[in-house]
């Protein structure tokens, strides 16, 4: 059978009812945002997890915050405090080099000062009427006296600036990134590794009694609203086989939250790999406060997700240090993220990163139990520590709600298209390779420019076209068509077996529908079986009334129950009847390896219908 017949039998099935089926899959498509159904995501993920199961706790890696202490009664008693303890003068007073140890018991360690980052400089802030011309900055460095002590990796660095309304320079203009209505006060630049929330005003007050300070000056209620967060991570390490297998690489984690990301219009985002040493060295996906929202609501502002190993990760004398981390971080040095976090939100900013980097975890199907060996602890990370006050919000997987929805725009696409021969070629070629230039493209495909250009035009909501090369959007859409082309390339090779007659003898499938399309498009061959046949068990009942579809799509498991799940949904769109009838489905397919497999579609749970493991009714 030729492409021109096979379309001519195509066009005869289903033309009666296209234009209205085509009508209700445009409506979706029209709206620009992905209708996630989030509520039904949350009840999966409890179905399958218990609700109290026990969760692997998260460890704060980076913490970064500009902190604003002010009261009128303290004005810049603090900052000259300060200036007098902070000089070459009095130093003998606070600080002996020969004394290793420099605050003891704080935070449940002993403290060492980095006496190379100890420093101080002029700020460039006018000091009107204090008898010397410029505000001194100063800073501080520590590390906890640990067992990482010698790669100091529990640390803080505190930078201390005055506070004062209507700062100008020195040559009386005014320094314009300050608010005229600053109040007067002490800012703290706090830049800490492997330090907990908690801890960061305890462990200023503590450096702030070691200075010969009074520590009410920091106490925790003088923090001023403009007091912002600029940076905050938190993680957990991986088993190494466990990062490559479900995080890293095409079709992975990472993979599939930037397809997410980049299938969205208004989003913005970035996806950075580096994998020469090893797979997985640095891979880090970034998403916009909009495009982590329509995962999980109500996020707060951008994140980047971040699996990584050590600089030289084949070299790591520690164990724990041979796997990677999967870090969830918030931070402004990105044109991702343009939202500032008030410290008076920074609890609820710690609950989203740990309930945004856990969801990732679930959606990657890694088991979230501390007790699992899918994670490894280290120094600072422990699996079995948790201590969260309330629950977090998991939901299953949202990206394959995504997927069916770029698949519905690939299917929608080439149906409308009306693609000539030539330009049905260029369709092809893109789906077989990369991107590519127009004239690149055109010599591959062995047609002419404007053929291209014309092919482009009529599929252009599934094209990507970035400094000037053409391919299409994403990996589940080259697959998409891929898989529609072979479907095509299968039915011609039917003996006996038109296009029309597949969707004939369909399950009770009106032509045109949405289920009979799912047909034409995966399915080779349907027949009645006999109860001797049947995958029923146990009585008569259970054997009767079943059907056998054939797949004319090889794939994974996983690949083959995604096909189902649209076939249920295009099921419970055309009747529901038809619906129940996928519990009595028994499905060949072909897998990657070329062994033939047979799974049920459908089954039922309760009053709930399920098809390829998806609640469908």
């Amino acid at each position: 059978m030729s492409t021109d017949e096979f379309w001519e039998q195509y066009d005869a099935a289903i033309e009666d009812k296209r234009e209205e089926y085509e009508e209700k899959q445009q409506e979706k498509l029209d709206d620009e945002e992905i209708d996630i159904d989030h509520d039904g995501l949350r009840e999966q993920s409890i179905e399958k997890h218990l609700e109290d199961r026990e969760l692997t706790g998260t460890q704060t890696h980076e913490f970064r915050a500009h902190l604003l202490f002010a009261d009128p009664e303290d004005e810049l008693s603090p900052y000259h405090g300060l200036r007098r303890q902070f000089n070459d003068e009095y130093f003998e007073y606070w600080y002996d080099e020969e004394d290793e140890i420099w605050m003891k018991d704080v935070c449940g360690d002993d403290w060492i000062i980095n006496d190379s980052k100890k420093a101080y400089w002029s700020g460039g802030i006018a000091a009107e009427g204090e008898g010397y011309d410029t505000y001194d900055e100063y800073q501080i460095a520590i590390y906890a006296d640990d067992d990482m002590a010698e790669e100091k990796t529990r640390k803080a660095t505190l930078q201390f600036r005055p506070s004062v309304p209507d700062a100008t320079k020195p040559d009386g203009s005014r320094i314009q990134s300050m608010p005229e209505d600053l109040p007067y006060g002490i800012r703290v630049q706090v830049n800490s590794s492997n330090i907990r929330v908690d801890e960061i005003t305890t462990l200023i007050r503590a450096v702030a009694d070691r200075l010969g300070l009074q520590q009410h000056y920091f106490a925790p209620r003088k923090i001023h609203e403009w007091s912002r967060v600029y940076s905050f991570a938190v993680y957990v390490r991986l088993l190494r086989e466990i990062s490559e297998e479900k995080i890293v690489g095409a079709g992975k984690l990472l993979d599939r939250l930037t397809a997410f990301g980049r299938s969205r219009k208004g989003s913005r985002g970035q996806f950075k790999w580096n994998n020469e040493e090893i797979m997985g060295h640095y891979n880090a996906v970034t998403l916009c406060q909009s495009s982590w929202s329509k995962l999980i609501p109500g996020r707060m502002a951008g994140m980047r997700l971040k699996s990584y190993h050590m600089k030289n990760p084949e070299k790591a004398t520690r164990e724990s240090t041979a796997h990677p981390k999967l870090e969830l971080q918030y931070t402004t040095d990105n044109e991702y993220t343009d939202e500032y976090v008030s410290w008076e939100d920074v609890d609820q900013l710690k609950k989203q990163l740990e309930e945004t980097l856990l969801n990732c975890l679930q959606w990657a199907d890694v088991n979230l139990d501390p007790a699992n060996e899918s994670f490894v602890g280290d120094a600072y990370f422990d699996p079995q520590e948790n201590d969260r006050d309330e629950d977090l919000d998991l939901l299953a997987d949202p990206m394959e709600q995504v997927q069916e929805h770029e698949e519905n725009i690939a299917t929608l696409q080439l149906a409308q298209a009306d693609l000539s021969d030539s330009e049905e070629r260029v369709v092809k070629t893109l789906s077989d390779g990369g991107q590519m230039h127009y004239e690149k493209l055109a010599e591959a495909a062995d047609v002419s420019k404007s053929t291209v250009y014309r092919a482009i035009e009529k599929i252009d909501t599934i094209i990507e076209q970035v400094d000037g090369k053409i391919g299409l959007a994403d990996e589940y859409i080259k697959d998409r068509i891929q898989d529609f082309y072979t479907a095509i390339a299968n039915w011609s090779d039917k003996v006996g077996q038109t296009a029309e007659d597949i969707v004939n003898n369909a399950i009770h499938a009106p032509e045109g529908s949405p289920f009979a399309k799912w047909i034409k498009t995966y399915v080779g061959s349907m027949r009645d079986l006999t109860p001797q046949e049947s995958p029923g068990v146990g009585s008569m009942q259970h054997a009767e009334g079943w059907t056998e579809l054939v797949l004319n799509v090889q794939g994974t498991k996983d690949e083959i129950t995604r096909i189902l799940r649209a076939g249920g949904l295009a099921a419970l769109e055309t009747d529901n009847g038809i619906l129940q009838e996928l519990r009595k489905t028994a499905v060949k397919f072909t897998d990657r390896r070329g062994k033939e497999q047979e799974i049920v579609a459908g089954a039922k749970h309760g009053d709930a219908i399920k098809v390829g493991g998806f609640q469908i009714w």
